[in-house]
């Protein structure tokens, strides 16, 4: 339809990819993501039936009990139901499987903590449940934390990625290279991104366009990371 947006996902090698549409391999929606604002809305759940809400979606057999956690939190009944974050699901597991399940710690294993939500530095210090909040005084507002998560994730991603005038990520934007700053394996990394759009989730109430965006984009790193 006229409202509906797609997220093309590109075929080439996660070195030197380059974000352009195909038209085999698209991911639509019926809501409008075209607005760069904050809502304290909710998703609404769309079917699932491609990503069933057990954990035989993915083989965890072979996963740490920090992942196979982790998994278990990010599909329990108060999550999301669309089949995207599924997909995202699906994806950081085959990249933790790529990594061997490395979990490290220390320098290098976080993304760079210049303008990082409060909440990520008290997640690290909390044993990295995934299945716990941040308290309101790390989260901050709904306002303050979907603001200071894009504007602190369109920091740490790659120059080549297109930005708005402001700076931000433009979800479906152009630009080629390669995913470095991303390939950062264990709670540290890709999965604290992911986690980070479980708490914002949990703090809506209706549908979020911008949330949604946020899953496009952080699912679309994803499917480029596992190529």
């Amino acid at each position: 339809s006229a409202d509906s947006e797609t997220i093309p996902v590109s075929n080439s090698p996660v070195a030197g990819i380059v974000s352009t549409p195909n038209s085999d391999s698209t991911v639509s929606a019926s809501d409008d993501v075209s607005s760069n604002t904050s809502s304290a809305t909710k998703p609404l759940p769309s079917s699932s039936a491609a990503f069933p809400l057990s954990t035989d979606a993915v083989d965890l057999t072979d996963c740490p009990r920090w992942l196979s956690d982790a998994y278990e939190a990010l599909t329990a009944e108060n999550s999301p139901q669309d089949p995207l974050w599924r997909k995202a699901l699906c994806d950081l597991v085959t990249f933790e499987r790529y990594h061997s399940f490395k979990n490290p710690n220390g320098n290098g294993s976080t993304f760079p903590p210049t303008g990082r939500p409060q909440a990520f530095t008290w997640w690290f210090q909390n044993r990295k449940t995934v299945s716990r909040l941040p308290p309101d005084d790390k989260f901050g507002t709904l306002a303050e934390f979907s603001s200071q998560l894009w504007t602190w994730y369109s920091m740490i991603n790659p120059e080549w990625r297109e930005r708005d005038i402001s700076g931000r990520i433009v979800v479906n934007g152009s630009g080629e290279g390669d995913w470095d700053e991303f390939d950062r394996s264990g709670q540290n990394g890709m999965l604290s991104l992911v986690v980070s759009l479980h708490w914002w989730y949990q703090h809506l109430e209706s549908p979020s366009s911008d949330w949604l965006l946020g899953l496009r984009d952080i699912s679309w790193v994803l499917s480029e990371l596992v190529k």
